[in-house]
């Protein structure tokens, strides 16, 4: 490099970094900051190109001396901010954020990064508002519109949200469409190629139809397809990428989770993970998240192989799950946040499996099977709604309660004489569906009172309020609170009687911790794969006569319950234990009958494996 001189060197280093070769031009950027130390621009991009591939460190270091060096510096400012934000230092992000805003208000990325900080801090009206900002300048800012989707999901607007989704994949595949290489940006975006929309933001458009309930289940599985057909269907490797061996004593499973860590699915893969016969089986975890917490270091003593995987790209996740040989791969993520489908597109096992973590089929051709069992899948009822191969287990899932749960309380209606019903599931899935029902049930019995949790911000007090009022609920029968730290979850359940399931996605984590707490749940079984969550957690329990199959059944049902405290209090006393004593409460059952399943499927992966060789060698 002794032979460019510095200007040729400039144009080097931009040249690299416009082209995506970021490691390059962070070498020649090096390079020339050891001749001009001071330069602060210098600083700043050096710390975005350590922060593009978490060297948070390091980052966080050049970009500080950037702001020593010029402390009004906008630029380093959000750059700073954004790489806080990473880390999960919200706090320090918008502090960062709110300073770049403050030397330069129309600084859009730095509107759009403080929507994204205050979108994590649950301010969702001001994160709407900083990206309904950005968007009025840029419209085809594809990043905006799906952040400002999630918002809307937040907020309780399916409709609004699934818009925002479409603009966010218009614009994506137009973006693809007009830049064939790589662009650079200081959020360190990768453009996709073709004229596709970005398979991140197609996925939040299937998970929000999951929340609407004016669609049938077949049109929502034709979506779904859709997903596979522009997404995964030319991605399977040509010719055989798994050479044909004896099967393994040892069966290698491998697990694909960005939830590895305090998240509602680790309530129900922890215990599998803990009871699977190391001996028989060598378990590979596969963690999608950037960051491990207490929930990541426990469940690490649980597998024989921890591979973190967040920053790989699919085509290098697959290629170092073949490497390691897995047999089986388990999705536990589907069109949720954080999923690696694109992997599971490129045949990264020679069998794989869509288990927990998604309420619906991935649309994946190369996803084979899904596990089930007969209380969410009925046998010849729902096998047309799914691309995979229905495999029904005992019990589809099972429920380790918390270590630290409070005791369980008697009904609050003893004390007050009036009953209490809850609803502490996300707000996003309580449609007009819902509303109607709990307004009939609340009308039916005047005296009861309807608490509910993750409804703390304005806009959405003011909707519940307006929306019970239009129904005849008075909003003083309403109790509205935000979120609340976990253990003041559990503990609010001592103030609940019975709990309202939202439809038509119905409660998991939700609906369990409210189980063990000793709050039964009245739920709505429906046509849709996510309307019978309730359901198959409430029948293996015993409890059918919670189960309502339309809408007249959820209030007659409600109202019936409320009305017979006896029955109330003696099923509350005892719900806990019940549920332990259920299938739910069984990983080890679970797991011997997972593992059998395992060892079928990979038994039938090699007799057709080898009929399928046979025969390409019979017609040679």
């Amino acid at each position: 490099m002794a032979e460019l001189t510095l200007e040729q060197a400039r144009r080097k280093a931009w040249e690299l970094l416009h082209g995506g070769e970021f490691r390059a031009a962070e070498t020649v950027f090096e390079h020339i900051l050891g001749v001009s130390p001071r330069d602060a621009e210098l600083w700043h991009i050096l710390g975005f190109l350590a922060s593009w591939d978490r060297r948070f460190a390091l980052a966080e270091t050049r970009l500080r001396e950037a702001l020593r060096l010029r402390p009004g510096y906008p630029e380093a400012l959000n750059t700073l901010g954004s790489l806080l934000d990473a880390k999960g230092e919200s706090d320090g992000a918008l502090k960062m954020l709110n300073a770049a805003l403050g030397l330069k208000p129309d600084f859009l990325e730095a509107l759009y990064n403080r929507g994204r900080v205050l979108q994590a801090l649950d301010r969702f009206e001001e994160a709407e508002g900083d990206y309904r900002k950005v968007l009025q300048q840029m419209p085809e800012a594809a990043d905006a519109h799906n952040n400002l989707g999630l918002v809307y999901q937040q907020l309780g607007n399916p409709e609004r949200a699934l818009a925002c989704f479409q603009a966010a994949m218009d614009c994506s595949a137009k973006e693809a469409g007009q830049r064939r290489g790589a662009t650079f940006s200081l959020k360190g975006s990768k453009p996709q190629d073709g004229t596709r929309p970005d398979p991140r933001f197609h996925s939040n458009f299937l998970m929000a139809l999951n929340y609407v309930d004016k669609l049938s289940p077949e049109e929502i599985k034709q979506s779904h397809l859709d997903w596979g057909r522009t997404h995964g269907a030319a991605l399977a490797p040509g010719g055989d990428p798994f050479p044909a061996h004896p099967g393994r004593e040892r069966l290698r499973i491998g697990y694909v989770s960005a939830d590895f860590r305090k998240h509602s699915v680790a309530f129900f893969v922890e215990g599998v993970l803990k009871a699977h016969d190391r001996e028989r089986f060598e378990i590979f975890a596969y963690y999608a998240h950037p960051f491990e917490d207490l929930v990541s270091q426990r469940m690490k003593g649980y597998v024989d192989h921890w591979i973190p995987c967040a920053a790989m790209e699919d085509e290098e996740l697959a290629r170092r799950i073949r490497r390691d040989g897995i047999d089986i791969l388990v999705d536990l993520a589907g069109h949720s946040q954080g999923n690696r489908l694109l992997a599971f597109a490129r045949r990264a096992a020679p069998v794989q499996v869509s288990w927990i973590g998604y309420q619906n089929t991935t649309g994946l051709s190369a996803m084979d099977y899904r596990l089930t069992d007969r209380f969410a899948d009925p046998e010849g009822e729902t096998e047309q709604l799914y691309t995979e191969r229905l495999v029904r287990l005992p019990i589809r899932q099972c429920f380790e309660p918390p270590q630290d749960a409070p005791d369980v309380s008697p009904p609050p209606a003893l004390g007050s004489g009036r009953i209490t019903f809850g609803s502490f599931n996300a707000f996003r899935k309580i449609t007009p569906a819902c509303l109607d029902l709990w307004a009939q049930v609340l009308r039916t019995l005047p005296e009861a009172r309807l608490l509910m949790l993750e409804a703390g911000s304005t806009q959405v007090q003011e909707f519940l309020n307006t929306a019970f009022s239009d129904r005849g609920v008075a909003p003083e029968r309403l109790e509205l609170r935000g979120k609340v730290s976990f253990q003041d979850f559990l503990s609010l359940h001592a103030q609940v009687d019975i709990a309202f399931d939202p439809y038509p996605y119905g409660g998991g984590t939700t609906t369990c911790l409210g189980l063990c707490m000793g709050v039964p749940v009245v739920t709505l079984q429906g046509p849709s794969i996510a309307s019978r969550s309730g359901a198959r957690l409430l029948a293996p329990m015993g409890m059918e006569d919670w189960i309502a199959r339309d809408a007249e059944a959820y209030v007659r049902v409600a109202v019936e319950k409320a009305r017979d405290l006896e029955a109330l209090a003696r099923l509350r006393e005892g719900l806990r234990s019940r549920m332990r004593n259920s299938a739910l409460g069984h990983p080890q059952t679970l797991t011997r009958a997972l593992e059998e399943t395992f060892r079928n499927m990979m038994e039938t992966w090699h007799r057709t494996h080898a009929a399928q060789v046979g025969d390409s060698h019979a017609g040679s």
